[in-house]
């Protein structure tokens, strides 16, 4: 996407499958609460990621609309679109390329790019399990230790 500013359409174009996914978060900080330089410094509270079981072209969903059920030990506690994301999946991803393009730098093709959360954090506790369901990409399920 060198040369010009990407835009929700064109990371469209680019974008050759994708995936339900979630970010597994893990902080020294309690409560998630910190300062930016602290979150660099704890490597922005990486712990893990899964990929969903399902992987479906861009043309056969409608990102904005894709829905999220989270189950905590069964029981819904949210659920979400992917409306969430700056009203398009899409269009964080085109903000990272712009980033990235002021910089001199560029996303690589096949690069695995997680667009953002569409829910808040939930904590999975020892012994629990936290289920998220992706409409048309399948179901993850994450599991405390």
């Amino acid at each position: 996407m060198s040369g010009r500013r990407a835009t929700v359409t064109s990371v469209l174009a680019a974008t050759d499958v994708v995936f339900g996914a979630v970010d597994v978060l893990d902080s020294r900080y309690q409560g998630f609460k910190f300062t930016l330089t602290d979150v660099v410094a704890d490597n922005a509270s990486a712990g893990a990621f899964y990929l969903g079981p399902i992987a479906r072209k861009v043309d056969e969903l409608d990102l904005r609309l894709l829905g999220c059920v989270v189950r905590v030990d069964g029981d819904v506690v949210m659920t979400a679109a992917g409306a969430a994301v700056m009203g398009h999946p899409a269009a964080s991803v085109a903000w990272l390329a712009n980033q990235l393009a002021e910089q001199g730098e560029s996303l690589k093709a096949g690069q695995l790019i997680f667009s953002g959360g569409v829910t808040a954090p939930v904590p999975v506790v020892a012994g629990g399990s936290v289920t998220f369901e992706f409409d048309g990409l399948g179901v993850i399920e994450v599991y405390g230790e």
